[in-house]
């Protein structure tokens, strides 16, 4: 079965894509490679929004390290950022929304 085939489960692939927080870069995915025509309007349209919300909050995020690394950083503390954070400062995506990331890791070195 392909995308294009009227009797595909877009329900049941959303669903397992959705489990596995791939939406947004799903997404840009589909975009990039033009696939965007093949899926339901109202799909195209929710992954949109998913990836929208998405790179909002992870810009939030980014915003809100700045603010935690200047009132450590003044009190002379280092954090490390991990996981999904710091993959998201180190840049290793190729776009800020494209990774779900809901919270902020770091640990604290002691000096």
């Amino acid at each position: 079965m392909q995308f294009s085939d009227p009797d595909y489960d877009w329900n049941q692939f959303i669903w397992t894509c959705s489990n596995h927080l791939v939406l947004p870069v799903l997404y840009l995915k589909f975009l990039k490679y033009d696939l965007l025509s093949y899926v339901p309007d109202v799909l195209a349209q929710h992954l949109e929004e998913i990836y929208t919300l998405n790179r909002t909050r992870n810009e939030q995020i980014l915003l809100q390290v700045k603010e935690i690394n200047a009132t450590l950083n003044a009190a002379g503390i280092s954090p490390i950022y991990l996981k999904g954070t710091g993959n998201l400062i180190d840049g290793i995506y190729g776009d800020v929304g494209e990774r779900i990331s809901g919270d902020i890791d770091f640990v604290l070195l002691e000096s």
